[in-house]
């Protein structure tokens, strides 16, 4: 518990976010590289659900770095 807020570790906790984009910024190659797995990574994310808050192991080691 950190105040009111219920928080909870989950290596589950992750977010795809695309890490290769291409050169050409035309709509057709922007949809094509959109829909490729091998563009995107998994990274550590934190959620607000129903009041509680779900972190990635990762992410709560910082935010307990950067209280203390």
């Amino acid at each position: 518990m950190w105040g009111s807020i219920k928080i909870i570790e989950s290596p589950h906790a992750v977010a795809s976010t695309q890490i290769r984009f291409p050169r050409t910024k035309k709509k057709r190659i922007l949809k094509k590289w959109k829909n490729q797995a091998r563009n995107y990574a998994l990274r550590p994310a934190a959620y607000m659900f129903q009041g509680e808050f779900i972190t990635h192991p990762e992410v709560m080691k910082r935010i307990v770095k950067l209280t203390l």
